[in-house]
């Protein structure tokens, strides 16, 4: 790839990741709440931050473990649906977001349950306070960042990475693409939220490295490929509106659930 068309890349690949990880995010709360909903109670708050913990809490409820269960069941299967359409699908942008959606709705989740179940917070932490075995909780963690890697394996094609190119080119793309947005939940959780600084640089810290990994699983994915295959060109234009989409998204989330003054 030369200069240009690996910015392209990169500026699709952020504009998309922004998207995707806050859908991503958006529907795990949804699922929760869709359990609620479905067990006969009602929701009390409904919560979203692009950049630290977003929640759902509900009242009423008559089974609390099946509402626990909802974000990373109910959750996952809403980020899921949109691939089974892709084929639908004629713009490179959209179907890569689509892919992205679904992986990261594996990979998040996944990492939730793992961390929860190590550090005592969250989803698997609740689940396990529920009487859950802390082993099958770690299991579906592990499993569903597995499944992650084969989502952004085929995902990075849509990138404009050719099968054959050099390791260190895709490396360049997927880390350049994703560290920016893991930056940033470093620095708003550092002014906001400093007391759990460690655990949101850790999770940053995860997702770079997690970019780092997909690069490698895509290099030998892409080994599979017939070396005449030729890449998706991807414009600059797609990359500057894919951007623009999900600066506009965390704008909306702040707008609707606070702000950065109020981000509680």
């Amino acid at each position: 790839m030369n200069r240009t068309r690996t910015l392209h890349s990169i500026l699709l690949l952020s504009g998309a990741f922004i998207i995707a990880f806050n859908l991503a995010v958006a529907f795990h709360e949804l699922g929760h709440a869709t359990a609620v909903l479905i067990d006969g109670g009602q929701i009390q708050e409904f919560v979203l931050n692009p950049f630290s913990w977003s929640w759902n809490l509900g009242r009423g409820v008559r089974d609390v473990l099946f509402t626990a269960w909802g974000g990373v069941t109910i959750g996952l299967v809403y980020t899921v649906v949109p691939l089974l359409f892709i084929r639908l699908v004629k713009h490179n942008g959209m179907k890569l977001v689509i892919k992205l959606l679904a992986g990261l709705g594996f990979l998040i989740n996944g990492i939730y349950l793992i961390i929860g179940v190590i550090f005592n917070v969250g989803d698997g932490a609740e689940l396990t306070r529920l009487g859950v075995s802390p082993v099958l909780v770690l299991v579906m963690g592990i499993a569903f960042v597995f499944i992650a890697l084969i989502i952004w394996s085929k995902a990075q094609g849509n990138l404009g990475i050719a099968p054959r190119e050099r390791f260190s080119c895709r490396l360049l793309v997927l880390i350049t693409g994703v560290a920016p947005y893991m930056a940033m939940i470093v620095l708003y959780n550092y002014q906001y939220n400093s007391e759990q600084l460690v655990l949101w640089g850790g999770f940053a810290a995860t997702g770079v490295a997690a970019a780092g990994l997909f690069a490698l699983c895509g290099h030998l994915w892409a080994k599979q490929v017939s070396s005449g295959s030729h890449p998706i060109e991807v414009s600059g234009l797609s990359g500057f509106i894919m951007m623009l989409m999900g600066i506009l998204m965390v704008m909306a989330e702040f707008l609707v659930f606070g702000t950065p003054q109020h981000p509680f």
